[in-house]
């Protein structure tokens, strides 16, 4: 059996080689001015659905209105929240919908509550998301709750 060996001058070539095939792999992970990719989260998912007027984002926000002590925020503390906190940052208008929310507990059970859906129509930016999340904030400390459901996609709006 012979063995070949590989001259100096051939393994420098094989690594050269190997290097340019990793660097063309990685390059194609970035767009077209050469940054990386963003990430996912940052952009709204590509869809063929076509959207008619203009461009907004819709942000459902679920409040549920069941207090940790068993008792129920009422309408009048709802109403409050509204005019306190939502509806001076979103004076062009909202929507509000009484909604029977369920969820799964950590333990297993599955837990109902009466819930109001906020919905809103905005133009996109950051002084807009930090607004929303604002209220979220809000919400659970005023009324200790875990959590304020926010759902975000783009839509077309036509008046």
């Amino acid at each position: 059996m012979k063995i070949y060996r590989i001259n100096t001058a051939y393994k420098n070539f094989y690594f050269i080689l190997f290097v340019l095939i990793l660097f063309n792999i990685t390059a194609c992970a970035t767009t077209k001015t050469g940054r990386p990719a963003p990430r996912q989260s940052d952009q709204f998912p590509a869809t063929n659905i076509p959207l008619y007027g203009k461009l907004l984002v819709k942000t459902e926000l679920i409040f549920g209105l069941s207090k940790p002590d068993g008792g129920v925020i009422s309408e009048a503390e709802w109403q409050k929240f509204l005019d306190e906190y939502i509806t001076p940052k979103f004076k062009e208008g909202l929507t509000v919908l009484n909604a029977d929310g369920q969820y799964q507990t950590s333990s297993g059970e599955v837990a109902k509550e009466k819930s109001k859906v906020v919905i809103l129509l905005y133009e996109n930016s950051k002084e807009m998301d930090a607004s929303i999340e604002a209220i979220r904030s809000s919400y659970k400390q005023l009324f200790q709750q875990e959590s304020v459901l926010r759902v975000t996609t783009p839509v077309g709006v036509s008046f």
